[in-house]
């Protein structure tokens, strides 16, 4: 969130030709989808890893 604010809003404000506005409803949608996503892959990453790697 900080990063939208100084950041998007704040240093890329001139490169409005280029950047599509960034409006909070967006970021509010796609917060927790991408830390889900994230702790799902490090999870999945750590148990294939401990299966290899750790003979029980």
């Amino acid at each position: 969130m900080a990063a939208k604010v100084f950041v998007i809003d704040g240093s890329l404000k001139a490169l409005t030709n280029v950047l599509l506005p960034v409006d909070w409803g967006n970021i509010l949608l796609m917060l927790p989808i991408l830390a889900g996503a994230g702790g799902l892959v490090s999870a999945v990453t750590a148990w294939v890893t401990l299966r290899f790697y750790v003979r029980v």
